[in-house]
């Protein structure tokens, strides 16, 4: 699998922790998202506000390795501009 290639990969999460790394629940999610990260030309995270202090177990990554992190409005102004300094973030209104 390792030697697949993508363009755009885009890459969920179960938790993002103030630090700015991305958690999820087993160890085989953390070393498949891990690889699929890394097989794209860019990576982008699409993950909701809630996962900002949700539980998660095993990081895969950090928000620095991703190109671009599109999350919902929920996010407040402070955690954006935080995490703004570690990639680009993009907020979208949920219909």
């Amino acid at each position: 699998m390792e030697e697949i290639r993508f363009d755009v990969v885009f890459l969920g999460t179960d938790a993002i922790d103030d630090e700015g790394r991305c958690l999820v629940s087993t160890p085989e999610e953390a070393r498949l998202a891990g690889i699929m990260r890394k097989a794209g030309n860019k990576a982008v995270l699409v993950a909701d506000h809630t996962k900002l202090g949700a539980i998660g177990h095993i990081p895969f990554s950090r928000l620095e390795e991703f190109d671009a992190w599109i999350t919902d409005t929920g996010i407040t102004p402070e955690k954006e501009r935080a995490f703004s300094e570690m990639t680009s973030v993009h907020t979208v209104t949920p219909v």
